[in-house]
């Protein structure tokens, strides 16, 4: 097939046989360690350190569903944690 229908075709192809982007979901693992980091997170730093650190979660999580979305394999979860684990990290180094 794919020297009939060319390299480039047969890739394309293969991606969107083998990639589908109808069953995306966060897993009951994700959300609990994302709950783990910001309960940590209010509690050691306060609230306002903790919806800091659910925002960045939150764009971490967009991130990388728009590089999902891009047809690119991308963890999902180092992502939001290392952006969830910034204030966290930058509160501890100046308080």
């Amino acid at each position: 097939m794919e020297k009939f229908a060319g390299e480039a075709t047969y890739e394309k192809l293969i991606s969107g046989i083998a990639f589908s982007s109808r069953e995306w979901g966060i897993g009951i693992g994700d959300l609990t360690c994302y709950s783990i980091v910001v309960a940590n997170t209010s509690l050691n730093f306060g609230i306002p350190a903790g919806g800091l650190s659910l925002l960045m979660i939150l764009i971490g999580s967009f991130l990388s569903l728009a590089i999902t979305i891009k047809r690119a394999r991308v963890p999902g979860l180092p992502i939001s944690i290392a952006l969830g684990l910034l204030p966290s990290i930058m509160l501890s180094f100046f308080l």
